[in-house]
Protein backbone atom coordinates (compact mmCIF):
# COMPACT_ATOMS: atom_id res chain seq x y z
CA UNK A 1 0.00 0.00 0.00
CA UNK A 2 1.50 2.73 -0.85
CA UNK A 3 0.77 6.90 -0.65
CA UNK A 4 0.26 7.94 -4.74
CA UNK A 5 -2.56 4.29 -5.05
CA UNK A 6 -4.45 5.79 -2.29
CA UNK A 7 -4.72 9.09 -2.83
CA UNK A 8 -5.76 8.11 -6.34
CA UNK A 9 -8.23 5.86 -5.21
CA UNK A 10 -10.03 8.69 -3.36
CA UNK A 11 -13.17 10.62 -3.73
CA UNK A 12 -11.87 13.86 -5.30
CA UNK A 13 -14.53 15.49 -2.83
CA UNK A 14 -13.25 13.78 0.17
CA UNK A 15 -10.07 14.90 -0.83
CA UNK A 16 -10.93 18.24 -1.04
CA UNK A 17 -11.95 17.97 2.71
CA UNK A 18 -8.75 16.48 3.51
CA UNK A 19 -6.96 19.24 2.23
CA UNK A 20 -9.65 22.27 3.45
CA UNK A 21 -9.36 20.85 6.95
CA UNK A 22 -5.44 20.27 7.00
CA UNK A 23 -5.57 16.52 7.47
CA UNK A 24 -3.86 15.29 4.48
CA UNK A 25 -0.02 15.19 6.00
CA UNK A 26 -2.06 13.39 9.03
CA UNK A 27 -3.26 10.82 6.49
CA UNK A 28 -0.09 10.84 4.70
CA UNK A 29 1.62 9.75 7.99
CA UNK A 30 -0.48 7.35 8.83
CA UNK A 31 -0.22 5.74 5.78
CA UNK A 32 3.79 5.62 6.27
CA UNK A 33 3.85 4.41 9.31
CA UNK A 34 1.92 1.78 8.49
CA UNK A 35 3.91 1.21 5.52
CA UNK A 36 7.08 1.28 7.64
CA UNK A 37 5.47 -1.23 10.11
CA UNK A 38 4.28 -4.02 7.99
CA UNK A 39 6.89 -6.33 8.32
CA UNK A 40 6.77 -5.63 12.36
CA UNK A 41 5.48 -8.76 14.30
CA UNK A 42 4.32 -8.98 18.01
CA UNK A 43 3.77 -11.66 19.96
CA UNK A 44 -0.57 -12.42 20.90
CA UNK A 45 0.91 -12.53 24.70
CA UNK A 46 2.09 -8.66 24.20
CA UNK A 47 -0.44 -7.50 22.35
CA UNK A 48 -3.07 -9.40 24.31
CA UNK A 49 -1.51 -7.88 28.06
CA UNK A 50 -1.35 -4.35 26.14
CA UNK A 51 -5.27 -4.54 25.21
CA UNK A 52 -6.08 -5.77 29.18
CA UNK A 53 -3.65 -2.59 30.31
CA UNK A 54 -5.72 -0.48 27.76
CA UNK A 55 -9.20 -1.49 29.22
CA UNK A 56 -8.03 -0.88 32.36
CA UNK A 57 -6.47 2.28 32.12
CA UNK A 58 -10.21 3.43 30.29
CA UNK A 59 -11.85 1.51 33.05
CA UNK A 60 -13.72 -0.75 30.44
CA UNK A 61 -14.97 -3.66 32.26
CA UNK A 62 -17.45 -5.50 30.33
CA UNK A 63 -18.65 -5.51 26.75
CA UNK A 64 -20.98 -3.49 26.75
CA UNK A 65 -18.40 -0.59 28.24
CA UNK A 66 -16.24 -2.03 25.26
CA UNK A 67 -19.38 -1.90 22.38
CA UNK A 68 -19.79 1.98 23.74
CA UNK A 69 -16.58 2.47 23.41
CA UNK A 70 -15.90 1.67 20.03
CA UNK A 71 -19.14 3.30 19.07
CA UNK A 72 -18.41 6.58 20.44
CA UNK A 73 -15.07 6.90 18.86
CA UNK A 74 -16.54 5.22 14.98
CA UNK A 75 -14.18 2.09 15.83
CA UNK A 76 -14.29 -1.58 14.93
CA UNK A 77 -12.33 -3.71 17.51
CA UNK A 78 -10.01 -4.58 14.65
CA UNK A 79 -9.27 -1.13 14.24
CA UNK A 80 -8.68 0.04 18.20
CA UNK A 81 -6.18 -3.39 18.51
CA UNK A 82 -4.14 -1.86 15.88
CA UNK A 83 -4.03 1.49 17.41
CA UNK A 84 -2.82 -0.67 20.72
CA UNK A 85 -0.47 -2.81 18.67
CA UNK A 86 1.25 0.84 16.88
CA UNK A 87 3.10 2.02 19.35
CA UNK A 88 4.48 -1.27 20.51
CA UNK A 89 5.77 -2.11 16.95
CA UNK A 90 7.09 1.39 17.11
CA UNK A 91 9.25 0.17 19.97
CA UNK A 92 10.59 -2.43 18.67
CA UNK A 93 11.28 -1.02 14.98
CA UNK A 94 13.16 1.75 16.70
CA UNK A 95 15.69 -0.05 18.08
CA UNK A 96 16.07 -2.48 14.78
CA UNK A 97 16.29 0.48 12.80
CA UNK A 98 18.25 3.08 14.17
CA UNK A 99 19.77 1.16 17.40
CA UNK A 100 22.59 1.81 15.81
CA UNK A 101 22.88 5.08 15.06
CA UNK A 102 21.55 6.17 18.75
CA UNK A 103 25.06 7.13 20.20
CA UNK A 104 25.47 9.79 16.77
CA UNK A 105 22.23 10.82 17.54
CA UNK A 106 22.93 10.99 21.24
CA UNK A 107 26.30 13.01 21.10
CA UNK A 108 24.57 15.63 18.40
CA UNK A 109 21.76 16.33 20.99
CA UNK A 110 23.46 15.99 24.35
CA UNK A 111 23.59 20.05 25.12
CA UNK A 112 20.11 20.45 24.41
CA UNK A 113 19.59 17.31 26.99
CA UNK A 114 21.50 18.14 30.05
CA UNK A 115 19.17 19.25 32.51
CA UNK A 116 19.51 22.44 35.33
CA UNK A 117 18.05 23.66 37.92
CA UNK A 118 18.86 27.38 39.04
CA UNK A 119 17.40 30.31 40.99
CA UNK A 120 16.81 33.55 39.09
CA UNK A 121 15.10 36.80 39.79
CA UNK A 122 14.08 39.29 37.15
CA UNK A 123 13.77 42.83 37.67
CA UNK A 124 13.83 46.07 35.50
CA UNK A 125 15.54 48.44 38.16
CA UNK A 126 19.32 47.89 38.08
CA UNK A 127 20.30 49.86 41.31
CA UNK A 128 17.11 47.30 42.78
CA UNK A 129 19.14 44.56 41.38
CA UNK A 130 22.71 45.59 42.77
CA UNK A 131 20.70 45.80 46.28
CA UNK A 132 18.77 42.44 46.18
CA UNK A 133 22.56 40.66 44.74
CA UNK A 134 24.02 41.97 47.75
CA UNK A 135 21.53 41.06 50.19
CA UNK A 136 21.80 37.49 49.05
CA UNK A 137 25.28 37.59 48.69
CA UNK A 138 26.05 38.96 52.71
CA UNK A 139 23.02 36.65 53.91
CA UNK A 140 21.13 39.21 55.20
CA UNK A 141 18.34 37.51 53.10
CA UNK A 142 17.60 34.39 51.19
CA UNK A 143 17.03 34.24 47.05
CA UNK A 144 13.70 32.78 47.73
CA UNK A 145 12.43 35.41 50.06
CA UNK A 146 13.83 38.18 47.16
CA UNK A 147 12.66 36.39 44.61
CA UNK A 148 9.26 36.04 45.61
CA UNK A 149 8.76 39.66 46.88
CA UNK A 150 10.38 41.43 43.48
CA UNK A 151 11.12 39.05 40.87
CA UNK A 152 8.49 39.80 37.44
CA UNK A 153 8.76 36.15 37.25
CA UNK A 154 7.74 34.89 40.88
CA UNK A 155 4.39 33.74 39.71
CA UNK A 156 6.33 31.73 36.83
CA UNK A 157 8.75 30.34 39.19
CA UNK A 158 7.99 30.88 42.94
CA UNK A 159 10.67 30.94 45.32
CA UNK A 160 12.64 32.14 42.38
CA UNK A 161 13.40 28.76 41.48
CA UNK A 162 13.79 26.98 37.67
CA UNK A 163 14.01 23.41 36.54
CA UNK A 164 14.94 20.54 36.39
CA UNK A 165 15.24 21.80 32.83
CA UNK A 166 17.24 21.85 29.68
CA UNK A 167 18.67 25.41 28.35
CA UNK A 168 16.70 24.91 25.03
CA UNK A 169 14.43 28.16 24.53
CA UNK A 170 16.55 29.94 26.85
CA UNK A 171 17.83 33.09 25.96
CA UNK A 172 21.71 32.79 25.01
CA UNK A 173 23.17 34.90 27.72
CA UNK A 174 20.93 33.18 30.38
CA UNK A 175 22.88 29.86 28.19
CA UNK A 176 25.62 31.30 28.45
CA UNK A 177 25.68 32.45 32.04
CA UNK A 178 24.31 29.47 33.58
CA UNK A 179 26.67 26.26 31.77
CA UNK A 180 29.87 29.07 33.03
CA UNK A 181 28.32 28.65 36.41
CA UNK A 182 29.62 27.07 39.45
CA UNK A 183 26.81 25.49 41.59
CA UNK A 184 25.77 27.68 44.68
CA UNK A 185 27.97 30.62 43.51
CA UNK A 186 26.17 33.52 42.83
CA UNK A 187 26.05 35.88 39.69
CA UNK A 188 26.34 39.32 39.36
CA UNK A 189 23.44 41.03 38.39
CA UNK A 190 22.91 40.67 34.04
CA UNK A 191 21.53 42.38 32.11
CA UNK A 192 19.86 41.12 28.85
CA UNK A 193 17.77 43.90 26.95
CA UNK A 194 15.25 45.58 29.49
CA UNK A 195 15.70 43.67 32.44
CA UNK A 196 18.31 42.59 34.95
CA UNK A 197 18.95 39.01 36.13
CA UNK A 198 20.55 37.36 39.50
CA UNK A 199 21.04 33.89 38.32
CA UNK A 200 22.81 31.25 40.54
CA UNK A 201 23.06 27.90 39.79
CA UNK A 202 21.93 24.89 42.25
CA UNK A 203 22.32 21.62 40.24
CA UNK A 204 23.54 20.52 36.98
CA UNK A 205 22.57 17.35 35.76
CA UNK A 206 24.64 15.76 32.58
CA UNK A 207 22.37 13.67 30.13
CA UNK A 208 23.37 9.87 29.98
CA UNK A 209 22.88 7.57 27.66
CA UNK A 210 20.97 4.83 29.76
CA UNK A 211 18.33 2.20 28.26
CA UNK A 212 15.62 4.97 28.72
CA UNK A 213 18.00 7.82 27.00
CA UNK A 214 18.45 4.94 24.09
CA UNK A 215 15.07 4.37 23.37
CA UNK A 216 14.18 8.21 23.37
CA UNK A 217 17.16 8.77 20.78
CA UNK A 218 16.05 5.56 18.70
CA UNK A 219 11.86 7.26 18.74
CA UNK A 220 13.72 10.54 18.05
CA UNK A 221 15.74 9.32 15.01
CA UNK A 222 12.29 7.20 13.84
CA UNK A 223 10.09 10.87 13.96
CA UNK A 224 12.84 12.52 11.33
CA UNK A 225 12.38 9.33 9.08
CA UNK A 226 9.25 9.51 9.01
CA UNK A 227 8.43 13.14 8.40
CA UNK A 228 11.17 12.81 5.48
CA UNK A 229 9.08 10.45 4.30
CA UNK A 230 5.71 12.29 4.36
CA UNK A 231 8.01 15.49 2.60
CA UNK A 232 8.91 12.86 0.09
CA UNK A 233 5.47 11.29 -0.71
CA UNK A 234 3.70 15.11 -0.71
CA UNK A 235 6.08 15.99 -2.95
CA UNK A 236 5.82 13.07 -5.61
CA UNK A 237 1.67 13.04 -4.71
CA UNK A 238 1.60 16.80 -6.06
CA UNK A 239 -0.01 16.51 -9.06
CA UNK A 240 -2.47 13.47 -7.04
CA UNK A 241 -3.18 16.47 -3.97
CA UNK A 242 -3.75 19.09 -6.33
CA UNK A 243 -6.41 18.45 -8.79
Amino acid sequence: MNVNKILKNLNPEILELLRRGNLLRALIREIVINDTLSHIQISPDILKRAISNFYKEKQIENINDRKNFLSHHGLKESDLHHQISTPIKIQKLCMDKFGNKVEAHFLKRKENLDQFIYNIIRVDNPDLAHELYLQIESGESTFATLANQYSKDKDRFPNGLVGPRSLTGSHPLIKKAIRASTPSVLQEPLQIENSWLILRLEERRFAKLDLNMKKRMAFELFQLYIEEEINKSLKDSKKLIIK
